[in-house]
């Protein structure tokens, strides 16, 4: 019947397919719609969709309408973009979002369907103009800043159209002034438009300028305000317990006492996940023998402490062990949130710092927290001289603190050196 005049529409015949007003439309994306006049058997073996042009692409010679009929004599579109739609909805519908556009700028579009026999069609060109993007970007306030890590804020507000389209988040940079993307560009695209993120990887000490942003298209950015925050220093990790060393409040790359920290093989600066022996640098695996880095690395090259902490800071000795086990009580906590265990170390001076029960990484595997059993919680560093065949104790390291709950034993003893622990380190000035 579509082939056939209608004597009661004035003998036009009816149109193949027709384009709708685009709908959405916002700074870098449109919605375009449109209905396609054919049979059911006939929709099903078409193809369809959308074509589309910017004022600035059309060529100067050539309106939209000619552009898109070129399209349908010959198959070519020689400016703009052709979008196919896979889907068609009831009723002959088609729809498609496009996105990429240029805000403030004006489309033309046009709608196609190429029928069986190889005949295209298309529908008559319409216009929108995109809108400016300009969402409103505030930078929150820093919170819970700690010796890695701070929570950042921030918030936007935009149209509907616009936020889905939209990428977001806090740029953190070590320099102020530091535009896209900075050091630490933390997304946050789950249309949440008030959120609240945990940057990590931080240095102690260190200033950062921080800003939340907003960019629909990856080439223009809106900006907040910038602001700073500053990381705990390593005079905030000092406690006093009246010993002959200050102790860390926090084992070795943990932000509070809880956390188990980063874990090292012996006479290394760098955290290991495996605790596989051979992956660890000083194990010579042809001759299946440890490399000598020294009988005591405390405060070398080779103590994470102090590379990682600066000066002052190290791995404490096996004296140092030893006065912390004599001179304070030790007990066991239970966290009431994590039930995680741990220990409570009171000084005499009533200070105190608590060794959360970490256990180690061996070949891959955490041996942390198993109920009434050892926690060895400080990794301490000297190959011990004197004490029997030095060949069977080379893949030894000086010293573990092991601490026992059920028994409540406590003592000094040996770990294997490609085994990784956490590091307690302790601050001597001297």
């Amino acid at each position: 019947f579509t082939a056939c005049n209608n004597e009661d529409d004035g003998g036009q015949t009816p149109s193949t397919i027709s384009v709708n007003a685009a709908q959405n439309v916002a700074s870098t994306t449109a919605t375009l719609s449109a209905v396609i006049n054919l049979s059911t058997n006939e929709l099903y073996k078409s193809d369809f969709g959308f074509l589309y042009v910017s004022e600035a692409e059309l060529p100067s010679d050539m309106s939209a309408d000619l552009l898109f009929s070129d399209f349908a004599s010959n198959g070519i579109l020689t400016a703009g973009t052709k979008k196919p739609v896979v889907n068609i909805e009831q009723g002959g519908i088609i729809r498609q979002r496009i996105e990429g556009l240029s805000e403030q700028s004006k489309y033309y579009y046009s709608a196609y369907v190429i029928t069986p026999n190889g005949k295209c069609h298309v529908s008559s060109s319409l216009s929108f103009t995109t809108e400016q993007y300009s969402p409103v970007v505030n930078s929150g306030e820093a919170k819970s800043i700690n010796f890695y890590s701070a929570v950042l804020s921030g918030s936007v507000e935009m149209s509907d159209a616009d936020l889905s389209s939209s990428t977001y988040g806090i740029i953190v940079s070590k320099t102020s002034g530091k535009g896209y993307p900075g050091e630490k560009n933390v997304v946050c695209k789950n249309n949440n438009t008030n959120f609240s993120l945990k940057i990590n990887g931080l240095s102690i000490g260190t200033t950062y300028y921080y800003r939340t942003y907003s960019t629909a298209d990856g080439k223009r950015y809106v900006y907040g305000e910038e602001k700073s925050f500053t990381t705990k220093s390593t005079d905030d990790m000092i406690v006093d317990l009246g010993l002959s060393v200050k102790w860390s409040c926090c084992n070795l790359g943990a932000d509070i006492p809880d956390e188990f920290g980063d874990y090292y093989q012996w006479g290394c600066v760098e955290p290991n996940l495996t605790g596989d022996k051979f992956e660890y640098p000083y194990y010579e695996k042809f001759t299946n023998s440890y490399v000598d880095i020294g009988e005591n690395i405390c405060g070398t090259e080779y103590d994470a402490a102090t590379v990682l902490l600066g000066e002052g800071w190290r791995l404490p000795t096996k004296d140092e062990l030893q006065e912390l086990l004599d001179k304070c009580i030790i007990e066991t906590y239970h966290h009431p949130e994590n039930k995680m265990r741990g220990f409570v170390v009171k000084s005499e001076n009533g200070n105190s710092i608590y060794l959360p029960s970490a256990g180690c990484i061996s070949s891959g595997h955490s041996s942390a927290y198993v109920e009434n059993s050892m926690s060895m919680v400080i990794l301490q560093l000297e190959i011990p001289s004197g004490t029997g065949d030095k060949e069977n104790l080379e893949f030894f390291n000086y010293l573990l603190l092991h601490i026992f709950d059920g028994t409540k034993k406590q003592e000094v003893s040996l770990g294997v050196k490609h085994i990784a622990y956490p590091i307690r380190p302790v601050y001597d000035p001297k």
